[in-house]
């Protein structure tokens, strides 16, 4: 079979997260120490005994599904199958990247932590809202928000789940004119206007820690988030980081790419099942699994039963 690995963004953070796992293996025990010396924040307590509310502070939640997501692949690695493609939601785009060895593990998680710092900054001051409007398909959505000022498609998460993102007025008025064509629309708990050009001054403060960074051509080839394609040099990583902070996420066009290209089975590896789930709507009867948990792995049956070491 097949296989693709897909690693999910902010917002799957819970706390307790990984604990399971930090406490049985080594190899990600060392994974988290080791962020948290570079990026000197406590992100280890915050992950195994902060509040869901530590945890959603954008430095806390991008630094912990990161490392959580990374520590478990890097815990799996060694049993996997070949794997045939990345890919990532929003933040899990670096998770790819490091995943692909495009980009080594302490570069990435001093870009995430740099990302999320200035994500957060740019957003404290604004007025940013997003929501998910679902049972519309892309175009109507595009339709309505084109004609509406200060509100874009942020995510296109699946057949029938598309997210909205920019001022609170902008949502507010493209809520009211999706509101009987939608079957709900459902506004996130999130702090700023994400993967819109409200976000232009952080993305444009965060490119030259792109461009300086030492990335390399992906060993494994990863599916961009910003048009769905496959990327295979290090030139088009670095142009598709630097465009994925107010760009939309093009999800379904990334999981119909990697589809084409004969992916059979997606492997979601880091907390949560919210891409396990989009997988399903958009691609019904393909094969997933969601790697979150202890048991995960040593249920799945593509690995042994043993993580320790």
């Amino acid at each position: 079979m097949s296989i693709a690995l897909i690693f999910p963004g902010q917002g799957s953070q819970k706390p307790q997260m990984g604990l399971d796992v930090y406490t049985t293996s080594r190899l990600y025990r060392n994974i988290l120490d080791e962020a948290s010396k570079i990026t000197g924040e406590p992100l280890v307590a915050k992950m195994h005994e902060g509040s869901e509310d530590d945890l959603k502070e954008t430095l806390m939640a991008q630094l912990s599904v990161f490392c959580m997501s990374y520590g478990l692949y890097s815990v799996l690695r060694a049993e996997l199958p070949d794997v045939a493609a990345l890919a990532g939601h929003s933040l899990g785009e670096f998770t790819a990247l490091v995943a692909s060895e495009a980009i080594s593990f302490s570069e990435g998680v001093q870009l995430v932590a740099t990302r999320a710092r200035l994500m957060a900054e740019a957003t404290r001051n604004q007025d940013g809202r997003m929501s998910a409007v679902l049972g519309l398909d892309r175009d109507k959505v595009d339709s309505v928000v084109s004609s509406i000022e200060n509100v874009w498609v942020a995510n296109h998460n699946s057949t029938g789940q598309i997210v909205i993102s920019g001022t609170g007025e902008g949502v507010a008025n493209a809520t009211e004119a999706l509101t009987k064509a939608a079957k709900r629309i459902l506004p996130l708990p999130v702090s700023g206007a994400f993967h819109t050009p409200l976000l232009k001054t952080a993305a444009d403060r965060l490119i030259p820690h792109i461009k300086n960074a030492s990335i390399e051509s992906p060993k494994t080839p990863v599916y961009a988030n910003t048009d769905g394609l496959r990327i295979d040099t290090a030139e088009a990583m670095t142009e598709e980081l630097c465009q994925q902070m107010t760009s939309s996420v093009e999800w379904v066009n990334t999981l119909n790419q990697m589809r084409d290209s004969g992916v059979e089975t997606f492997i979601e590896v880091g907390p949560g099942k919210v891409l396990t789930g989009l997988v399903k709507k958009t691609l019904p009867g393909t094969k997933t699994f969601s790697i979150g948990q202890l048991a995960d792995i040593e249920n799945a049956d593509f690995v042994s039963t043993s993580v320790g070491g």
